[in-house]
């Protein structure tokens, strides 16, 4: 199937009833369910994603954040309700538009499209809330900002090195429930043996032993990298 292009967005079918959202740097991702559509995150720009989602789908949409990131919650005012971890909310009255009014998901949650479950995973360390969604019967782990082959995050407001390394470990325990998983940044989908490099990666930089440099981003930070694991920090 042709992507389909809603500008600034551009979608495609990357697995049976899962749709990318790419926009720029960032993407989301639309679930296709019998009864009604999931899309995790709202990507960066403030556009009409809600008529994108309607170039893909007629269904009704419900709309959960991995967390609230400003590059993942750009659209999310447009949609009636979002849902997000409540440990989240805190740090969305600090940076998202004040109109929001999250409903929360919890660990442990599973969110029904009719013929497809997902369990909601909370995996703290990028921010407090952050959560992933596994679809244990596709075997796809959707895994926001926590799992990618790009630059992890882990500086400023909400970052916990050590929650972040707990999240991984714990992640990596599931990975017989999940043959791929599908970030929000980077390639996608990847490989659970990803997780093993950021761990120790993580590790390594919470003791002290990786050397960080400062980068082109102009980032109040340095980025510190471990084979495949790069984080700024």
């Amino acid at each position: 199937m042709e992507p389909i292009r809603y500008s600034p967005y551009t979608a495609a079918e990357i697995s049976p009833g899962v749709w990318s959202i790419e926009q720029d740097f960032v993407r989301s991702y639309l679930i296709i369910g019998r009864k009604r559509a999931l899309l995790i995150d709202t990507c960066d720009a403030d556009a009409d994603l809600p008529g994108m989602a309607a170039q893909i789908t007629p269904l009704p949409v419900m709309v959960v954040q991995t967390h609230c990131d400003q590059d993942h919650i750009g659209s999310s005012h447009r949609f009636p309700q979002i849902y997000m971890h409540p440990s989240e909310f805190s740090l969305l009255r600090e940076t998202g538009p004040a109109s929001l009014s999250p409903l929360p998901v919890r660990e442990g949650e599973i969110i029904d499209l009719g013929n497809r479950l997902l369990e909601v995973i909370l995996i703290p360390g990028h921010t407090p809330g952050s959560i992933a969604l596994l679809d244990s019967q596709e075997r796809l782990l959707f895994s926001g900002d926590s799992v990618k082959d790009d630059i992890v995050y882990m500086f400023g407001p909400g970052r916990d090195l050590a929650a972040y390394i707990d999240s991984l470990e714990r992640l990596y325990a599931m990975r017989s429930r999940f043959d791929a998983i599908l970030p929000c940044h980077g390639t996608t989908p990847i490989s659970s043996r990803l997780i093993p490099a950021l761990i120790e990666g993580a590790k390594l930089l919470s003791a002290g032993k990786l050397t960080g440099v400062k980068d082109s981003s102009g980032l109040p930070c340095k980025l510190y990298t471990y084979g495949t694991a790069s984080f700024y920090y």
